[in-house]
């Protein structure tokens, strides 16, 4: 047979890959019900932060007034649990809001706030001791093969952490800006320190990745305090100082962008080049 044949039929074989035996595998060994299941499960899990914020923002409500200063004989929307970010002519948690609202709100939290985690955690305890095989490897892998055998549960605590991140959120909105920024940063600092000390990935770098990105991101909201007074609401900055910090908050994310665009570049050039050495052999 001629070089040319060979090298084709060796890459041929060669694009058959692991994953390409595990769809198969899924396809034989599992029924239609049960594929959908798992599809169903990871479409949840790509959609999980919007459908946290959608059923969270039931209890989203804004306070307008106080009923206190100087001209509060003339303030109005002073309802004291405030009014429905969905909504604002309607008050939280009375009438309408607390009759239809509220027990939405409630179910929707279950079934898609704390549902999938537990969901998650419940079938990983269940497969603990059959990770390795290769059935387990090809249903349930997409949950726990970028984790520590020790930390198979992780992908359940990242969903809590996010739920974490949208309940500050959505649920803040009603504090003062500064505070909600406050809140925000102290629960991306604590779940960063908890990445860290566990450090769950069999990645190191994608680890160190994440932990880049987050602290980028407590670094915009910081310097971004900068530009909240917490009695008016007003700049504490000048026009220069003030352009000098949006500056100093561009440069970081588009740093951190141009970082991981590199790596990207990197690993698609380092994953073809056995491809490319294919061809020309």
């Amino acid at each position: 047979m001629p070089g040319g044949l060979l090298s084709t039929s060796s890459t041929a074989r060669g694009s058959v890959t692991n994953a390409s035996l595990a769809l198969v595998h899924v396809d034989q060994a599992l029924g239609l019900p049960n594929q959908l299941g798992i599809v169903l499960m990871v479409a949840v899990f790509v959609l999980y932060p919007a459908l946290a914020q959608a059923a969270l923002s039931v209890f989203s409500c804004i306070i307008i007034d106080d009923g206190q200063g100087p001209l509060a004989e003339n303030q109005r929307a002073t309802w004291p649990w405030g009014y429905w970010a969905r909504d604002m002519n309607m008050q939280c948690y009375t009438g309408m809001h607390m009759a239809l609202y509220v027990p939405i709100g409630i179910v929707s939290v279950l079934v898609f706030c704390f549902a999938p985690p537990f969901i998650s955690l419940a079938i990983m305890y269940r497969v603990r001791q059959r990770l390795a095989t290769f059935h387990t490897k090809a249903v349930y892998g997409f949950l726990y093969k970028r984790y520590r055998p020790r930390w198979y549960f992780w992908e359940s605590i990242l969903l809590l952490q996010t739920l974490a991140l949208v309940a500050v959120d959505v649920v803040s909105r009603s504090v003062p800006t500064l505070y909600r920024a406050l809140l925000l940063l102290a629960a991306l600092i604590i779940i960063s320190s908890v990445n860290m000390v566990c450090s769950p990935m069999r990645s190191q770098m994608l680890l160190v990745l994440e932990f880049i990105s987050q602290m980028t991101l407590c670094m915009t909201i910081t310097l971004s305090l900068f530009f909240i007074d917490g009695e008016t609401d007003t700049s504490y900055l000048g026009a220069v100082p003030a352009g000098v910090v949006g500056v100093i908050i561009i440069v970081l994310n588009l740093g951190l962008m141009l970082v991981f665009t590199a790596l990207m570049i990197r690993h698609s050039s380092q994953a073809l080049q056995p491809v490319e050495q294919s061809w020309h052999q």
